[in-house]
């Protein structure tokens, strides 16, 4: 697996995300409702266990999306 450190001088969210991360630390969680159903029946029409099928497409959706890419290497860099 390939990372990126993220220069935080030359990202261009950079000085934005210093400030939240040095100003305001702050946790957030997000909850929201998913009618699963669709997935439910796709698995069973394939003879596929649920919960696989719905981590695989929870991580599908995830790793399309680089705003829920970004992470801490073991030196306390940013990297994506």
């Amino acid at each position: 697996m390939h990372k990126q450190i993220i220069d935080l001088d030359s990202w261009d969210r950079g000085q934005l995300f210093s400030f939240y991360i040095h100003e305001m630390p702050i946790v957030m969680s997000l909850t929201v409702d998913v009618d699963a159903a669709p997935l439910v029946s796709f698995a069973k029409r394939h003879g596929l266990r649920f919960y696989p099928a719905m981590i695989w497409a929870v991580s599908k959706v995830v790793n399309a999306h680089d705003e829920f890419k970004y992470g801490w290497d073991p030196q306390g860099r940013l990297i994506r």
